[in-house]
């Protein structure tokens, strides 16, 4: 994994003294704390648990704040996935301007038969589709292996 951005990672500087501060802020508390009379008391108060769940907040804010953090480097990785399909897609134009016939027989003529040559070299094992485009384009035949279907396409 790499980042893009790797000069923000700097920023991560700030995590160690906000954990110092919130440690020095707890301590601090308890030197001010109030003098109960009756510990019992104040300890069924507080109930069980609590101890925990008060600093729960701080610590969501910790780790949202890493994670922030991290995300501003951007962090990237490349991954390479297999394919289990190759899939090419003819594109051929049906404008009128292929009517022309400055190549013999017509320019669509032409591309017709070069596309018939190139669906004959390729290996069985690779789909072919056909769109054809004009104003619009339209799916003329989906990616297939069938030679004979993209001939007649």
């Amino acid at each position: 994994m790499r980042f893009m951005w790797p000069d923000l990672l700097w920023l991560s500087l700030i995590l160690p003294v906000l954990v110092a501060a919130y440690v020095y802020a707890l301590r601090r508390r308890k030197r001010e704390a109030i003098a109960f009379t009756n510990v019992a008391l104040v300890r069924s108060a507080i109930g069980r648990g609590q101890h925990v769940r008060r600093h729960l907040p701080p610590a969501l804010f910790f780790l949202a704040l890493t994670a922030a953090l991290l995300a501003m480097a951007r962090p990237t990785a490349v991954v390479t996935l297999p394919s289990q399909f190759l899939t090419i897609i003819l594109a051929m134009d049906v404008s009128l301007s292929m009517r022309a016939t400055d190549v013999e027989p017509s320019r669509i003529a032409a591309a017709r038969e070069a596309a018939k040559a190139f669906v004959k070299e390729q290996p069985p094992d690779v789909r072919i589709g056909v769109v054809a485009f004009a104003m619009q384009a339209a799916l003329v035949q989906k990616p297939t292996r069938d030679h004979d279907e993209l001939d007649a396409a």
